[in-house]
């Protein structure tokens, strides 16, 4: 910790202030001042995810045309492999073939790759999957559930936070169903880690 200017005693953090001065009714989300959503988030969070999604696209589709453009910068590992029928690269010219090559490609076919970028593929490969396996059942399982069955007044919760666990009423069964998803969760997540884990090796 830093010293307080003009003294030998260690500066205390303002987050270690409100700890000790809390008389036991303080939520954790108090202490670390952490803010709800309010009217007018779920335009702001629609704004950012329309603005992201076309950053996304902007930039695969300058990608998609440096790669045809700038071949050794882009693509200077890459091995030519031509298929024996029509003795055309397996890349192709196309301007988004690429994407289709990408999942084409196996861990055995990318042998000019060097260790530490083989590990990160598939590290990559596994942040898909749990991506995949927990985002997706989330979000249409989980998140029609808390807008429906949450049970808390409208004008108590913002529209962002309807899908959400806010939207839950207190002592509400949704939590139960909350406490069976955590443990599905960290099996999940535990097997999929000790898989790739496997593979790593």
């Amino acid at each position: 910790m830093s010293e307080v200017e003009g003294s030998g005693r260690p500066h205390r953090p303002n987050i270690l202030k409100k700890i000790e001065g809390d008389s036991g009714n303080t939520t954790a989300a108090q202490i670390l001042s952490v803010k709800r959503n309010s009217k007018g988030d779920l335009q702001a969070f629609l704004s950012s995810l329309a603005f992201d999604s076309a950053s996304v696209a902007l930039f695969l589709l300058a990608f998609s045309i440096l790669r045809r453009s700038f071949r050794p910068v882009y693509g200077g590992n890459w091995k030519s492999r031509r298929d024996e029928a029509n003795g055309m690269d397996k890349m192709g010219e196309g301007l988004f073939e690429w994407i289709s090559a990408t999942f084409r490609e196996r861990v055995a076919e990318v042998e000019d790759l060097s260790l530490d970028a083989l590990m990160a593929v598939k590290f990559h490969e596994l942040c898909i999957r749990l991506c995949v396996t927990i985002g997706v059942p989330m979000c249409l399982v989980m998140c029609p559930l808390h807008y429906w069955c949450g049970n808390m007044p409208s004008e108590l919760v913002d529209p962002l936070s309807r899908v959400s666990m806010a939207n839950i009423s207190q002592n509400g069964w949704l939590y139960f169903v909350h406490a069976l998803v955590v443990w599905l969760v960290v099996v999940l997540v535990e097997r999929s880690i000790y898989n790739a884990m496997e593979q790593f090796l």
